[in-house]
């Protein structure tokens, strides 16, 4: 299979780091943060669906606005240790009408510019 440049999966690092400099956590910080907790990976969805807009253009891509998110204390265990930590609770606020689409990345492969060929 030849390389397909034209979508980014990068780690969106500067949007992580806004988060910790505005005093939202991000991951887990008692016993693991090198694991998002669900804002982070809401952050890490923001960044995946924005590359995408980039080639289906009216792709919805969920805000904040289309939840109640409330900070909430979670218990974890981890290495045989249980740890208390903050978490975020993501509920929509309205019915989603999504649907679950098996082939959306084949059809999105055929409309980018450099899709993956067999060799």
């Amino acid at each position: 299979m030849e390389r397909n440049d034209s979508f980014n999966v990068d780690v969106p690092y500067d949007e992580l780091m806004s988060c910790k400099k505005n005093g939202i956590q991000a991951y887990y910080a008692s016993y693991d943060a090198s694991h998002w907790n669900y804002y982070g990976a809401y952050i890490g969805y923001l960044s995946v669906m924005n590359n995408v807009k980039k080639d289906i253009s009216d792709l919805k891509i969920l805000s904040e606005d289309d939840f109640n998110i409330s900070q909430i204390q979670v218990e974890k265990e981890y290495a045989g240790k249980t740890y208390n930590d903050i978490d975020f609770s993501f509920a929509m606020k309205e019915e989603s009408h999504a649907s679950l689409d098996m082939t959306f990345f084949d059809n999105y492969k055929r409309s980018v510019k450099t899709p993956l060929k067999e060799k």
